[in-house]
């Protein structure tokens, strides 16, 4: 897994915006697993689909998405953020173990998450809580969008993932007006999850939450 340390920049920036992490897990020797599960889900009941999403798919998009589009997630401007926002990537050795406490942590709270060909994208939605202030609120929103995890790149399925302490799972669903997945994407993705993870074995599985508001 690496963690995002920001440019010097982005450092005297986050003081006014609050420190925003990007985690990247790097799932390289599942690659082909990753794959082989999604060209099946394109294939299924007889009707191709895409294997991958790409970012703002809308044919008739809205003026909030042509902006975002052309402007707020453009190449040059995701460019910019990473860059910052992550300049160096510590790289962090852990066991699956050690990722499922470090994801119980967050305690609830949501976190974005985007899976590409071979890493899983995750940053947590509302880094300030509750603080006030528009602009570290507008921080959040753009900062954790799907758009500029996966860097614009087509992915596989987006979302947003939490854990449940009731229920001892890790929620995941398709929420993501960016590349608007399916309910059987994110099926897939929590299917992959616990055979990649053993989750079984950590008695933490993954599964989809019944509830998603795509917007």
């Amino acid at each position: 897994m690496t963690i995002s340390v920001p440019s010097d920049i982005g450092d005297l920036v986050s003081r006014i915006w609050g420190r925003h992490t990007i985690y990247e897990l790097d799932l390289s020797a599942n690659k082909k697993d990753i794959l082989d599960a999604f060209q099946k889900l394109a294939t299924e009941g007889g009707k191709d689909q895409p294997i991958k999403l790409h970012a703002f798919p809308q044919e008739n998009p809205s003026l909030s998405t042509r902006i975002k589009n052309k402007i707020l997630f453009c190449g040059p401007m995701i460019q910019f953020l990473r860059g910052n926002i992550m300049g160096e990537e510590d790289i962090l050795y852990l066991h699956a173990q050690d990722i499922f406490k470090h994801l119980k942590s967050t305690n609830g709270d949501r976190l974005n998450y985007a899976l590409l060909d071979d890493k899983m994208v995750i940053a947590k939605v509302s880094v300030n809580g509750a603080a006030s202030g528009k602009h570290r609120k507008v921080a959040d929103w753009a900062l954790s969008k799907h758009a500029l995890l996966a860097s614009r790149q087509d992915v596989y399925c987006s979302g947003e993932m939490w854990y449940d302490k009731k229920k001892n799972r890790f929620m995941i669903n398709y929420d993501s007006g960016t590349y608007l997945p399916t309910r059987g994407r994110a099926k897939v993705v929590a299917n992959l999850a616990n055979r990649i993870f053993d989750a079984a074995k950590f008695d933490n599985t993954f599964e989809v939450a019944a509830e998603t508001n795509v917007a």
